[in-house]
């Protein structure tokens, strides 16, 4: 059904050749699609490094020096100093355990939260992770290429408008898994863009996409969301890393799909965990 690809680099060749990869609105068209955030980054990784610009790592930093930026683009940000992690609650820790909990909980990546160091490059394609402001388009989810890198804020442009805009920290809060802290990150909101999860394309046409089909799928319709982001066949092809099989599992719910004459079947329960071939 589809053509297959064994190697991420050769589904990167077929989604970024070098014409398409230096032009954002271009590449913007383009991705990489799979059902986990850790594929998702590795392949924005394989992407990162192809990219000729210089990499720039961009650390939590102080924002006292630009609050003039965040009272004009967004007022209700204006109030954000913290310039770190830091801990805002846990259950009787001394100074020892804050540090060790900091240094070990900076490098797990949580969901919606931007990683504690970003490696960013001129040129970039990102997304914005949070609604920053509404009515000029800054919304989560806008994708944005980097223009130029600065100590304290990051100018990009708004692909869908054209527009340049002056990007700076802000806080996000989360409660790593199974941890009793609470940890408040100050970081740009913005993450590759180049891959994304099954979930994350839903609303997106796209010109080609890969479908990563090395890791089951675990919710129903993640399958069919991935597969109709093109219009054609020939504009899709399956990853299928070499010694997986290219027979992938499919969730659905038979009381979604399945009417009687009366309504909806009246079985339930778990979702059928069906095969159906990728190619």
């Amino acid at each position: 059904m589809f053509d297959i690809t064994v190697m991420p680099e050769d589904a990167m060749d077929f989604l970024f050749p070098p014409d398409v990869l230096i032009r954002p609105a271009r590449a913007v068209e383009r991705c990489m699609l799979s059902p986990l955030n850790s594929t998702v980054d590795s392949f924005n990784n394989i992407i990162l490094q192809r990219l000729s610009s210089e990499i720039r790592p961009c650390m939590p930093h102080p924002l006292d020096a630009y609050n003039h930026t965040l009272t004009i683009l967004f007022p209700l940000l204006a109030d954000t100093k913290d310039a770190r992690d830091t801990i805002k609650d846990g259950e009787n820790a001394n100074e020892l355990d804050v540090q060790a909990a900091l240094e070990t909980l900076a490098l797990i990546p949580h969901v919606g939260v931007p990683h504690r160091t970003l490696l960013l490059k001129d040129g970039q394609l990102c997304s914005i992770m949070r609604n920053l402001n509404v009515e000029r388009g800054l919304v989560k989810h806008a994708r944005v290429s980097i223009e130029r890198i600065y100590q304290r804020s990051i100018k990009v442009k708004l692909l869908s408008s054209g527009m340049t805009y002056l990007l700076p920290r802000i806080n996000f809060t989360f409660q790593p898994k199974s941890s009793p802290f609470v940890i408040h990150r100050c970081q740009f909101p913005l993450r590759a863009a180049y891959a994304t999860t099954f979930h994350g394309c839903q609303g997106l046409t796209l010109s080609r996409t890969v479908i990563d089909c090395g890791t089951p799928i675990f919710a129903h319709g993640q399958r069919y969301a991935a597969i109709s982001r093109t219009r054609a066949r020939t504009d899709t092809r399956i990853y299928v890393p070499a010694g997986t099989t290219s027979i992938v599992n499919n969730i659905v719910y038979p009381e979604l799909t399945t009417f009687s004459s009366s309504g909806p079947a009246s079985d339930s329960g778990p979702p059928a965990d069906t095969d159906m071939p990728a190619a």
